[in-house]
């Protein structure tokens, strides 16, 4: 009898210490007012423990009925609920990190609206980081002297392109699955015209000091990042569209996704996270990390258009030129063969260029430059109507020598302010018709390739293919849709965030209705709508080639938007309590921290049970 009750009591002990799992949520109490973060489970308000600023967890029952967080004061009153209802939805002991205020930050892969690749897919792909993972914002909370941070985003001075703004800050990047803290990080104003807006856009680069460890030194294989902060799209989602798209046309761009900006937990707003394309993401993504340990990446640079105090445009349009000093205006020599003056590959390439008549052989062509990846990047700025770009504005490319293949490439990029916002020229413009406005010259790439009688056929192909399959509304209304109910939590609590830093531009104002709106029809200085703008070109081109846009779509070649799923895991060690296992697939049945537990209490029964015994 006595040994009955004693496993008995055991095994409830068991069954108690297994019903209780923890639950963890990203919140920062102070941007509500409150002092700390409470569970409010089945009616119960329990306040939960924080070892770090932003992270809160508590362990406790799995709920018999829907639960939610709150914020509390000082004296533990509730100051602030989430309106949501959450119900209970990870496999494991351990929830994912909750964003307060937020109902779901971890979209299943199945749930996940893909788009048809319209070629074959990139082997770099395997390459991509989880940093930009589908189906989550992340959460990012800069930690540096507040009055440091003060000086940084009040000197009016650091708003002008060009100054140097580095500042040394530690941070935190909170994943749904995963905290990383980071020393020695440089922190400082990213971008062009959006740098003088009250908005700031950053670039983060960790650390390169030798003394620091491997794993402060680099985050899933980057050691840098942009953050955007989309001041010219309140869709928030130009760019991120524009790059699936070329993504499931096999171009190189740089991946994108979403966080939560903090600065010692004060809130700065969404943004876009970006990669940066710098020598770090040249090795990663076009030589796929395989450049040999004793070669250097080769010469790089960047187009950049130049305007005079007349309000002239001098575009970056890689034709020769006759002042020597225009080369350094037009182009941002960002690597260069130090055997050789800056600029040196630039000029080759350009005088090349120069070269190409109608009779220039294909072969000539391609052994320079890699051709086929350039007429997908035009197909690309065409349809989303880049006037900012190479075609129309000579702005906003790279220019790369491969030194594995001695070959010039050409890449596009910033798509944010395209889909129908500024282009001076109609959704039913033709290719032909689509040319620059501020400047007479086409871009000599465009006179020379696009319309080289052995390469305009193959851009025309790959035009119809891309709207046939990819670009259009069929394939991408349900992903702008997903987007659109995805980020709308996040979009709302960034139209509340108060902007930070002086401005030298006037702040373009918009509201939560305006970035709603902006899917569908004309908003935000805009002229169509997202997807107004889509079906509007897609349609067109249809017309123009005289072909119907399938209404099925073609997944033949595979699909692009998928869950960024590592074989390997990336080990995680922390020491606070509650913090979640960090594996490169989300979707593990159990944590390490999960298989500790339960062999201690297997040790603690059995010690048990051999005492009574």
């Amino acid at each position: 009898m006595k040994f009955s009750k004693i496993i008995s009591f055991l095994l409830t002990c068991i069954t108690s210490l297994a019903a209780n799992v923890t639950y963890n949520v990203i919140a920062f109490p102070n941007e509500h007012g409150g002092s700390s973060v409470a569970l409010v489970l089945d009616g119960k308000t329990i306040p939960m423990e924080s070892n770090i600023q932003g992270e809160w967890y508590i362990k406790a029952e799995k709920p018999t009925q829907n639960f939610h967080f709150s914020i509390l004061s000082n004296s533990d009153q509730v100051v602030k609920e989430e309106p949501l209802n959450r119900e209970w939805d990870s496999n494991n002991d351990a929830s994912d990190n909750y964003i307060f205020g937020k109902l779901n930050n971890n979209i299943k892969n199945e749930d996940l609206p893909k788009i048809p690749r319209a070629f074959q897919k990139v082997s770099n792909e395997k390459e991509f980081s989880k940093i930009f993972q589908e189906g989550q914002v992340k959460v990012i909370n800069i930690v540096a002297d507040q009055s440091v941070l003060d000086s940084l985003h009040q000197d009016i001075n650091l708003a002008i392109s060009g100054t140097n703004s580095d500042t040394l800050v530690e941070m935190y990047f909170i994943g749904n699955d995963s905290v990383k803290h980071f020393t020695n990080v440089t922190l400082s104003f990213s971008g062009m015209g959006s740098r003088g807006y009250s908005k700031r856009p950053y670039k983060i680069k960790f650390s390169d000091n030798p003394k620091d460890d491997k794993d402060n030194k680099s985050l899933f294989g980057r050691t840098s990042f942009k953050l955007r902060s989309l001041v010219y799209d309140c869709s928030y989602v130009k760019q991120k569209i524009a790059t699936d798209v070329g993504h499931a046309m096999g171009v190189i761009l740089p991946q994108v996704g979403f966080a939560r900006l903090y600065m010692n937990g004060i809130p700065y707003g969404l943004y876009e996270l970006v990669d940066n394309p710098k020598k770090n993401w040249i090795k990663k993504i076009i030589h796929e990390d395989k450049l040999p340990s004793n070669q250097k990446v080769g010469s790089y640079y960047k187009g950049v258009s130049y305007v005079d105090e007349s309000d002239n445009l001098y575009p970056a349009s890689l034709s020769v030129e006759t002042d020597e000093k225009m080369y350094e205006i037009l182009y941002e020599c960002e690597i260069e063969d130090e055997n050789q003056p800056n600029y040196t590959d630039l000029k080759e390439f350009i005088n090349w260029i120069d070269t190409i008549n109608n009779s220039t052989s294909v072969d000539e062509i391609k052994n320079k430059f890699e051709v086929d990846i350039f007429l997908k990047y035009m197909v690309i700025e065409y349809l989303i109507g880049h006037w900012d770009g190479y075609w129309i504005g000579g702005n906003n490319f790279y220019i790369y020598k491969n030194p594995t293949t001695n070959k010039f490439m050409f890449m596009s990029l910033d798509y944010d302010i395209t889909l129908g916002k500024w282009d001076p020229h109609p959704p039913e413009t033709t290719y032909q018709n689509w040319i620059p406005t501020r400047f007479l010259a086409t871009p000599a790439l465009i006179q020379k390739i696009i319309y080289h009688p052995s390469f305009q056929k193959q851009f025309e192909d790959y035009l119809i293919t891309t709207v046939k399959k990819t670009f259009n509304i069929h394939a991408l209304g349900p992903r702008l849709d997903y987007f659109k109910n995805f980020l709308y939590d996040d979009i709302s609590w960034d139209r509340i965030v108060e902007p930070k830093a002086v401005s030298v531009n006037s702040d373009i104002p918009f509201t939560l209705q305006d970035a709603m709106n902006s899917y569908e029809e004309a908003a935000c200085e805009a002229s169509y709508g997202v997807k107004q703008w889509i079906s509007l070109r897609s349609e067109f081109v249809a017309k123009t080639f005289n072909f119907t846009i399938p209404s099925e779509l073609d997944y033949s070649l595979g699909s692009y938007g998928d869950k960024i799923v590592k074989e390997k895991v990336e080990a995680f060690e922390t020491s606070e309590p509650g913090a979640i296992s960090n594996l490169y697939n989300d979707e593990s049945s159990a944590s390490s921290a999960t298989t500790l537990k339960y062999s201690y209490i297997s040790v603690l029964v059995i010690l048990i049970v051999a005492f009574l015994l």
